[in-house]
């Protein structure tokens, strides 16, 4: 098999009529030479841009040791990729692999057990080298769901760690990826799962793109989604429900609907509840949400005592926020650490905030405190930071 790799490359490079049947050559040698637990084991990672944890192997192959063992000695691995402990074939061998599985017709059977592994490895095993292979997991998984014409998946996922994947530089694949779908799907019929997904996705990927959408039609957007839910045509998963709470937050701010606002809140906690989505992660966002709303309302109060009152269920409400994100922070995966300290840290600086207009500044520097070390420890950005510290300022200078 090593052989025919060599001269199988070699054919490729020299002349490029030669492609198919070297690919041919290659694959006869290999389905001759292996047994068919590593044959299957060969198919799901040609199917993999991504190398796979070992432990994820094990979980879906039967003596996956010794399937991955008759890979390797076929050298049909990846051996830089196995240094690090990931399975991988490669680049010649994946190529002949999956024209093979697209001339069988049963590519898109594997490429469906890839994307199952894919959600194992993300909700469920969390072995990550680093940020970069989660982000890089998190970005196939958004580009899977879009090509499989799962858009809600895909805007679940990317409302929950767009950061993540902004950081390290995968929107733009995930844009134009998105781009080629709905190009591809213009003037076919939509139901309203896969609309209110689109909407969702042009919205979110747009922020992290830094191509912002105008306010009238971010209010489109968002108002839609919210008739079609509140009218009983859909359920929305939780951190999609909550993104369409805080952009109708936005709305109803501005246009001074705050009992509208009040409204939206109580149904929302209800739809949350009723589905059974209420974890502490979700109940944390949705308590930091209903803080910003007590304190617009404390900003149009008509009095200041009514102003104080405001402020001080805001601050209940914050208290209870940070306990669910201390909670959160307990029990997190390696993947969401990161995340619930960035918004624990947050909630500790409106927190302290609140604490400040009540006058009890004790409390209200050990929250911004705590909120910078938080900050500082994560590497957050910078522009989040001088907002703790301008609030720490305004607690000094008391």
């Amino acid at each position: 098999i090593s052989a025919c790799l060599v001269g199988s490359e070699m054919c490729i490079r020299d002349s490029p009529k030669s492609d198919v049947e070297a690919r041919k050559v290659l694959q006869q040698v290999v389905t001759s030479r292996l047994s068919h637990q590593a044959t299957r084991m060969l198919e799901c990672l040609a199917c993999s841009p991504l190398g796979l944890p070992s432990t994820l192997l094990e979980q879906e192959f039967p003596h996956a040791e010794l399937a991955y063992d008759e890979l390797v000695r076929a050298s049909l691995v990846d051996l830089a990729l196995a240094a690090s402990d990931r399975a991988a074939v490669t680049p010649l061998v994946r190529e002949a692999q999956l024209q093979t599985l697209q001339n069988a017709g049963r590519r898109e059977g594997i490429e469906q057990r890839v994307t199952d592994l894919y959600d194992l490895w993300l909700t469920t095993l969390q072995d990550f080298r680093d940020d970069a292979e989660k982000s890089a997991l998190i970005a196939e998984m958004v580009v899977r769901s879009i090509r499989q014409q799962q858009p809600l998946n895909a805007a679940e996922l990317f409302i929950a760690y767009g950061w993540l994947c902004a950081m390290f530089g995968h929107v733009t694949r995930i844009q134009r990826v998105f781009e080629e779908n709905v190009k591809e799907n213009r003037g076919k019929s939509e139901d309203t799962r896969h609309e209110v997904g689109r909407l969702l996705l042009l919205h979110r990927i747009s922020v992290h793109a830094d191509q912002k959408i105008a306010r009238s039609e971010r209010d489109r957007i968002y108002q839609s989604i919210y008739d079609r839910v509140v009218a009983g045509e859909m359920t929305l998963p939780p951190h999609a429900e909550l993104e369409v709470l805080r952009n109708m937050l936005l709305l109803y701010t501005r246009n001074d609907q705050l009992a509208e606002a009040s409204r939206m809140f109580e149904r929302t906690l209800e739809r949350l509840r009723r589905a059974e989505q209420m974890t502490p992660e979700v109940y944390a966002s949705f308590l930091y949400s209903k803080a910003r709303l007590l304190s617009s309302l404390s900003e149009r109060a008509q009095d200041a005592r009514e102003a104080l009152k405001f402020i001080q269920d805001s601050a209940a409400v914050l208290r209870e926020s940070i306990n669910n994100w201390r909670q959160c922070l307990r029990n997190a995966l390696p993947l969401q650490e990161h995340y619930v300290k960035f918004r624990l840290a947050r909630t500790l600086n409106d927190y302290a905030n609140d604490l400040r207009a009540l006058g009890r500044l004790s409390d209200a520097q050990a929250a911004i405190e705590e909120s910078i070390q938080i900050k500082k420890a994560s590497g957050t950005l910078p522009h989040s930071l001088a907002i703790s510290l301008s609030e720490f300022s305004q607690i000094l200078a008391l």
